[in-house]
């Protein structure tokens, strides 16, 4: 299924529910995800509130056998395409933030470079130059059930350029693996990989 673009129209705020089948949370307890509502502008208000009604449906249907594969399917790219604009712009303007996105043992592989765990993934995200991210497309997908032992999981793919400090504009790719924990959303696994050899 080829990759749905991005709309800049407020796409998201029709209710999608993406009981989705996981997509991201930013914060591990339903305070620490309110002080990361709290902190953020109006565009991310509207995404992370999107999020969070998405999820409280889900929760309601969890049980429900009626909803197929495909019905997941579009809800989760709903989400996934809400995860990923919040994601890029916690990236781009407020990245002490960004840890709250990742499960404690989450993994990040960054151009073949790995990194274990919320504390050392926050660090080297910290660690890199101020960036400005624009966001080409999204797409999301449900993981089946059955493959997930019923714990609510999507994998995100997206795609665009990105620039850091004093670099040239970079095509990328990235991916991400998202789960359901403790009523919030958690990035389990999140690769990155430049489309061609790193700016110097």
């Amino acid at each position: 299924v080829a990759p749905r673009p991005v709309s800049r129209e407020s796409a998201f705020l029709s209710s999608s529910r993406p009981a989705v089948v996981a997509v991201v949370a930013l914060a591990r307890t339903r305070a620490a995800h309110t002080h990361v509502l709290d902190t953020t502008g109006p565009q991310q208000k509207r995404h992370l509130t999107i999020l969070r009604r998405t999820f409280s449906e889900m929760s309601s249907m969890k049980g429900m056998e009626a909803r197929s594969q495909q019905q997941k399917d579009d809800e989760a790219a709903k989400a996934g395409e809400a995860f990923s604009k919040i994601f890029y712009e916690t990236l781009d303007k407020r990245r002490h933030l960004l840890g709250n996105l990742f499960l404690d043992t989450a993994n990040l592989v960054w151009n073949g470079n790995a990194y274990c765990s919320k504390d050392s993934i926050s660090k080297f995200y910290a660690s890199l130059p101020a960036c400005e991210t624009e966001l080409v497309c999204a797409d999301a997908q449900a993981f089946r059930d059955e493959f997930v032992n019923g714990q609510t999981t999507m994998h995100v793919v997206t795609a665009g350029q990105i620039k850091f400090s004093g670099k040239r504009w970079m095509p990328y790719t990235e991916s991400f693996v998202l789960t359901a924990q403790d009523n919030v959303w958690k990035i389990v696994m999140d690769t990155f990989r430049f489309q061609e050899p790193a700016p110097v």
